[in-house]
């Protein structure tokens, strides 16, 4: 059996902020390693939540 991860919005957030690298690589190392394996799962709820905040810090349309 083939455990999938939840990926919390922070996670999302961090993938596209531009103000912190270091947090921005390791999100994208956690997703694009999770996505490999199509082991991750993220609610719609979360995406909106994400775009709200970014879009807040003015890092989304």
């Amino acid at each position: 059996m083939t455990d999938r991860v939840f990926v919390d919005g922070n996670a999302w957030i961090y993938l596209f902020i531009r103000q912190d690298d270091r947090k921005r690589k390791v999100a994208e190392g956690f997703i694009v390693g999770k996505a490999k394996n199509n082991r991750f799962v993220v609610s719609g709820q979360v995406m909106n939540e994400a775009r709200a905040v970014l879009k807040k810090k003015g890092q989304a349309e």
